[in-house]
């Protein structure tokens, strides 16, 4: 019998987990920060670039991660269990950013080079997650299809991808058509810096993400969002004069910004 799921395609405990999982890539974010750059970069091999990952889809993203690590002949497994993305990124749980014991992946075929921007790549996407609701990836794939905002708001979480092979088609049409516009654009898209942004409620945004990826965010109701997301999964507080409704608004803000782009 098909386990009923509490939020469209996910369960309340698959949502905890994901919540979790994303947590993983914020310690390993601030390990590579903690991290001495020029040892890592003394290391890499040119060419070195990691844009072209976000022309790919968010799960074959993480695949490519995954098969990076080292755990690919888990891939079968994972692509028979009950949600794919989800055991995905739990198969990347142990990862670390300078992982010594490291032995190039599957078939040893990868550089460290591939495994830093895998990881990195990952991180920006989760940032972009925190930003726009949206991992760069979807962003990218939505620019493609003519949305230039799309492209100004990845670019203001991850520069390199002004050398993905769809924004330099792009570039070059603008630069054509001397599109002032779409450059003053693209000017203050460079110039923002998503380190200087507020990161409140972080793991509720991860959360509103999940639950609009699985089809299960218009089903909640005020007074089941403050019960999920205050009282069970303490993601926003919920002291404070009328919190359901403060959270209800938060949510209405965010569904807004993900749809208008």
């Amino acid at each position: 019998m098909t386990e009923t799921k509490a939020f469209g395609k996910l369960g309340h405990d698959e949502l905890e987990s994901y919540i979790s999982m994303f947590r993983v890539f914020q310690s390993i974010e601030k390990e590579l920060l903690d991290t001495d750059k020029s040892k890592l970069i003394s290391e890499l091999t040119n060419p070195f670039y990691w844009s072209t990952v976000y022309e790919h889809s968010f799960i074959e993203h993480i695949a490519m991660l995954v098969s990076c690590i080292g755990y690919s002949e888990d891939l079968s497994k994972i692509a028979r269990s009950d949600n794919p993305q989800l055991a995905l990124l739990e198969s990347t749980s142990n990862l670390k950013a300078n992982n010594e014991d490291w032995n190039g992946g599957d078939g040893g075929s990868f550089e460290k080079k591939h495994l830093l921007g895998l990881v990195f790549s990952t991180i920006k996407n989760i940032e972009s997650i925190y930003i726009n609701g949206l991992p760069l990836n979807t962003l990218l794939k939505q620019a493609k299809n003519g949305n230039d905002l799309a492209y100004f708001k990845a670019i203001k979480v991850d520069k390199t991808i002004i050398s993905t092979p769809s924004f330099s088609d792009r570039l070059a049409i603008a630069t054509l058509n001397n599109e002032t516009d779409f450059f003053n654009k693209l000017g203050n898209a460079i110039k923002y810096k998503p380190e200087n942004r507020s990161k409140d409620h972080d793991d509720l945004r991860i959360a509103l993400f999940m639950l609009h990826d699985c089809q299960g965010l218009d089903s909640l109701s005020l007074e089941g969002a403050y019960k999920l997301f205050c009282l069970d999964l303490k993601l926003y507080p919920s002291d404070g004069e009328d919190a359901a409704r403060s959270l209800w608004q938060f949510i209405r803000r965010w569904k807004k910004d993900v749809l208008s782009t």
